[in-house]
């Protein structure tokens, strides 16, 4: 985060500037990953758009999204996926 304050605003921070969160899961899945068949059968069907919110919160997909890309596990914790080494990891 540092890092990414020190880019946005032009000048230094260090790591005892920035202020720490943990979070914690939205969705219906307690750290369990959808396995890669129900991954993939989720991907293969059409999304059901009358199942509203009570539908997002159990769909296989977001709950991997919710578990591989937005949140990561750091000594016990969760935390958000750092936004700047997504973007990096994207660029090599």
């Amino acid at each position: 985060m540092a890092r990414v304050a020190n880019t946005i605003f032009e000048r230094t921070f260090s790591q005892d500037q920035v202020v720490g969160e943990t979070l914690a899961r939205s969705l219906d899945s307690e750290g369990e990953v959808p396995s890669q068949q129900e991954f993939t059968t989720a991907v293969a069907e059409e999304i059901n758009l009358d199942a509203g919110e009570a539908g997002l919160y159990c769909h296989p997909v977001a709950i991997w999204l919710e578990n591989h890309v937005a949140l990561e596990e750091c000594e016990g914790y969760l935390v958000g996926e750092c936004p700047w080494d997504l973007v990096m990891s994207s660029k090599r």
